[in-house]
C-alpha cells in the first residue's frame, strides 16, 4: 500500500528523506519546496507513484556508503539494509546527493540533468499536465483553485511484502490545512501507525528515543538556506503519546446496557410473591439480549445482595442465570457490601475486565425484602462492651439517622421537604415516561392474601411513589426511632423488592461490535466513617471518587445519591454544597424505594439513561450511597452516548486522560 500525504510549505530549500528498512520494504520522506518557487504537488505525486509502480530491479542511484547500527558497511546499491534507518539530505543546487528514494529517471524528472533542474522539472510538469485528460486537468485545477496541492510538499510511505509494483495506492495528498506543519506531521504519523495496527501490518522502527532524535536532527538543518522552524522534543514525542492515549481510549471500561425492574413495596407490592431468582433473571436476560451479545461470551456475573443467607442467595442467583439462558460455562458469584452491593458488583466487574481476567462481564444487584427480614440474627459478641465503635455497628439504621440529624442540625422540616421533592420528581418522571428505557417489564403472579387466588400481572411501574405527598401530610407522622426524634416513616426510604444489571466490556470491543456506549466507568471509591453516623458516608466517598477521576465537584453534572434517610441525604448535599437541581432529578429512594442489594445497580441504570437523554449538556455523573456499619461508596461515570475518539462534550482543564476526545 502507498500513502501520499501533503505537508504545508516553508521557505527552506532542504529535502529530507528518511528510509525505514526492515524485512518489508519501506521508505518515508517529506520535502519542503525550493525557495522562490512553489512545489508542484501533482508532479511530485506522480513521480512517487511511478516509483512505486516501477520494477524493483531498476538501477538505484549511487550514494555514499554509510555504517548501519549493527556496524555493517553499506552503499547506496544495498537497496534495503536490514534494521537500519538511513537519512539523506539534499540541498537543491549544492551538489549533495539524495538518498535512494527514486531511480535515475525519477531524479531527471524532478531535477533535470546539468543546470536548470528546477526549470526542467517545471517544464516536465506542464508537459505532463497538457497530456492529461480533461477530467484529470479539471481535478488538478480544482485543487489549485482551492489552494491545495499547488505549493505543498509531499510526505509518503510505501510498504509491501513483495515488490512495490503490486501494492494498492491510497492518496491523502490534499488532507489538512495550510498551517500547523509539525502538528500535521505528527498527526499523519499517528494515523499511519494506527492504520498499520488495524491492518495487521507491522512497521519496525528504532526505539522511541532514537526515532525522536532522528526527527529532531532532520527538522533542524544547518547551513545556508535552511531556515525552517525548530520543533520542540515534546512535539516529537506527540506521536508516541497519542498512540498511548488511543490505546487507553480503547481500554476504557464501558457500560453498553443497564436495566432494572420496577421497584415495589415489600410485603404489599407487585413482587411480594416473586422469589429473588425470578426478579434477577429478566434483567440478566435483557442486558445480553438487547445488546446482541452471546450469553456464552460473558466471563462472569457478579451480583450484589445483602439480606438472604449467603449460600441461599448464591444458589438463587445461579438459578437465575440458567433461567435467563446463560450456559453452565458462565460463572457467577455474589458480593455483599450492604447498601452499596449493587455498585460494588459493577466496580468488581470493571476491575476484572481492566485486569484482563475476562472481556465481558455483568454487574447486578437483587433484593427481596419481602422474603428476607432485615434484622440481626445471632448473639452479640461480649467484647462489644469494650469497643464502642464495634458496638455501634449494631445500631439500628434509624438511630444512626437521628444521630446525624442531631449532630449536624438537620431539622424535621428539611427532612420532610426532601421527601416531598423526591415523591414529586419521581411522580413526574413516571408520568413523562422517563423510566421506560431502563425498566424491564416482569411477568409474575400476585397472590390474594385473603382468598389465595393467583393473578398473572406484568410489573413495569414503581409502586411506592405517592404523587400527592405534602408537607402537611408528613408533619402528622410520629418519629419511629426516638421519642423526640425527627426520623419518620415518611422521610425514610421504603423497604422494597427489585433487581438491576449492567453489561460491561472494553470500549474497543464495544466499538468493534457496533454497540452503543451508554456510559464509561471512570472511578470508584469506598471509604469508612463512624458507624454511629454511617449516613455521612457519601460526603466522604464522593470527593474521593471525584478526585480519583481527576475531576472537581463542579465538573459533575448529575448525582444519584441514595436517600436512605432524608437526614443523611440532606446533610451530604449541604456539606458538599451541591446544587439540588443536579441531585436525584427523577426522585430517589424516599419515593422509589431502597432494595438494599439492588440499589447501587438501580441508581447506575437511572443515572446513565438520564445522562443519555440530556446529551452534551450532561457529561459526568456520580452514584453514591451510605453503607451500614459506617462506610460510604461512590462511582464516577462519563456519558457515552455520543463519545468517540473525535468528539465529545465540554473539555475538563488539566485532565487530558479522562476524555481524550474532548474538543
Amino acid at each position: 500500500m502507498v500513502f501520499l500525504l501533503s505537508l504545508p510549505p516553508s521557505n527552506s530549500r532542504v529535502q529530507y528523506t528518511m528510509r525505514l528498512a526492515s524485512h518489508r520494504h519501506a521508505f518515508f520522506s517529506f520535502t519542503r519546496p525550493v525557495a522562490g518557487r512553489p512545489a508542484r504537488g501533482s508532479s511530485i505525486e506522480r513521480a512517487f507513484t511511478e516509483r512505486v509502480q516501477s520494477s524493483r530491479n531498476r538501477e538505484p542511484l549511487d550514494v555514499p556508503h554509510h555504517t548501519t547500527a549493527t556496524g555493517k558497511r553499506t552503499t547506496g546499491n544495498d537497496r534495503w539494509p536490514e534494521a537500519d534507518v538511513a537519512v539523506f539530505r539534499e540541498r537543491a543546487g549544492d551538489g549533495q546527493t539524495p538518498g535512494p528514494v527514486c531511480g535515475r529517471e525519477d531524479k531527471e524528472r524532478l531535477q533535470g540533468r546539468g543546470g536548470g533542474g528546477s526549470a526542467r522539472a517545471e517544464g516536465q510538469h506542464r508537459t505532463n499536465r497538457e497530456q492529461r485528460t480533461e477530467p484529470e486537468r479539471d481535478t488538478e485545477s480544482h485543487r489549485h483553485r482551492s489552494g491545495r496541492g499547488t505549493d505543498w510538499g509531499l510526505a509518503g510511505l510505501a510498504l509491501g511484502r513483495s515488490k512495490p509494483a503490486s501494492c494498492p495506492e491510497l492518496k491523502l495528498s490534499h488532507y489538512g490545512v495550510r498551517s500547523g506543519r509539525l502538528l500535521f506531521l505528527q498527526s499523519s504519523l499517528f494515523f499511519l501507525t494506527r492504520f498499520l495496527e488495524i491492518s495487521g501490518l507491522s512497521l519496525h522502527l528504532h526505539p522511541a528515543s532514537a526515532r525522536q532524535q532522528v526527527i529532531l536532527d532532520h527538522l533542524r538543518p544547518e547551513g545556508p538556506g535552511a531556515q525552517g522552524g525548530r520543533v520542540a522534543p515534546s512535539i516529537c514525542m506527540a506521536q508516541e503519546l497519542q498512540s498511548k492515549r488511543f490505546q487507553e481510549f480503547d481500554d476504557d471500561i464501558v457500560i453498553v446496557a443497564a436495566f432494572r425492574t420496577a421497584l415495589t413495596k415489600a410485603r404489599r407490592g407487585g413482587f411480594k410473591d416473586t422469589p429473588a431468582d425470578d426478579l434477577l433473571a429478566p434483567v440478566l436476560k435483557a442486558v445480553v439480549e438487547r445488546s446482541g451479545v452471546n450469553p456464552a461470551e460473558v466471563g462472569d456475573i457478579v451480583v450484589g445482595t445483602v439480606l438472604a443467607p449467603g449460600s441461599q442467595r448464591a444458589m438463587e442467583c445461579r438459578i437465575a442465570s440458567f433461567l435467563a439462558g446463560f450456559p453452565d460455562t458462565v460463572a457467577l458469584r455474589t458480593v455483599n457490601r450492604q447498601c452499596s452491593s449493587g455498585l460494588q458488583a459493577i466496580a468488581d466487574v470493571a476491575a476484572s475486565i481492566k485486569a484482563g481476567f475476562y472481556e465481558i462481564g455483568i454487574g447486578a444487584g437483587v433484593e427481596s425484602m419481602t422474603k428476607d427480614a432485615m434484622a440481626f440474627d445471632g448473639t452479640p459478641n461480649p467484647k462489644l462492651e469494650t469497643c464502642q465503635q464495634a458496638a455501634d455497628c449494631l445500631l439500628p439504621m434509624g438511630v444512626t439517622s437521628e444521630n446525624v440529624a442531631a449532630r449536624f442540625n438537620v431539622t424535621r422540616a428539611e427532612q420532610d421537604q426532601a421527601a416531598v421533592v423526591s415523591h414529586q420528581r419521581a411522580a413526574a418522571a413516571t408520568a413523562e415516561g422517563r423510566f421506560k428505557d431502563e425498566i424491564i417489564p416482569v411477568h409474575t403472579k400476585v397472590v390474594d392474601p385473603k382468598t389465595g387466588d393467583e393473578t398473572s400481572v406484568v410489573i413495569s411501574v414503581d409502586d411506592g411513589i405517592r404523587p400527592t405527598t405534602s408537607l402537611a401530610d408528613l408533619a402528622k407522622l410520629k418519629p419511629v426511632f426516638k421519642k423526640d426524634g425527627t426520623t419518620t416513616a415518611g422521610n425514610s426510604s421504603q423497604v422494597s423488592d427489585g433487581a438491576a444489571a449492567a453489561l460491561l466490556m472494553k470500549r474497543g470491543m464495544a466499538m468493534r461490535r457496533g454497540l452503543p456506549i451508554l456510559g464509561i466507568f471512570r472511578s470508584f471509591a469506598a471509604v469508612g466513617v463512624d458507624p454511629a453516623i454511617m449516613g455521612v458516608g457519601p460526603a466522604v466517598a464522593i470527593p474521593a471518587a471525584v478526585k480519583q477521576a481527576g475531576l472537581e465537584l463542579s465538573d459533575i453534572d448529575l448525582f444519584e445519591i441514595n436517600e436512605a434517610f432524608a437526614s443523611q441525604f440532606t446533610y451530604c448535599a449541604k456539606v458538599l454544597d451541591l446544587d439540588m437541581e443536579k441531585i436525584n432529578v427523577n426522585g430517589g429512594a424516599l419515593a422509589i424505594g431502597h432494595p438494599l442489594g439492588c440499589t447501587g445497580a438501580r441508581a447506575t441504570a437511572t443515572l446513565l439513561h438520564e445522562m443519555k437523554k440530556r446529551g452534551k449538556d450532561c457529561r459526568f455523573g456520580v452514584v453514591s450511597m451510605c453503607i451500614g456499619t459506617g462506610m460510604g461508596a461512590a462511582a464516577v461515570f462519563e456519558r457515552g452516548s455520543s463519545v468517540d475518539q473525535y468528539s465529545n462534550a465540554r473539555p475538563i482543564s488539566e485532565n487530558n486522560y479522562l476524555s481524550r476526545d474532548a474538543k
